[in-house]
């Protein structure tokens, strides 16, 4: 995921822009699992631990209306 989504040492999550390693990223789902969404390239994104927690819950709409950081 650091080469896809970064420098491939780095990489920043997608809602807070926070630069990840190997080590603090987590994987966030687009698509959750609830709607059916599976952890492949096209689904997922980086995220800190804090940012995809508070997304966990959330489905649909919620979702879509969260902000994300260019990169």
């Amino acid at each position: 995921m650091l080469v896809v989504f970064g420098d491939g040492t780095t990489a920043p999550c997608y809602r807070c822009g926070i630069r990840l390693t190997f080590t603090t990223m987590t994987v966030d789902r687009i698509i959750p699992g609830a709607e059916g969404g599976r952890y492949v390239r096209g689904n997922i994104r980086p995220a800190c631990g804090p940012c995809n927690s508070e997304t966990g819950g959330m489905l649909g709409a919620a979702r879509r209306g969260l902000t994300t950081v260019a990169a």
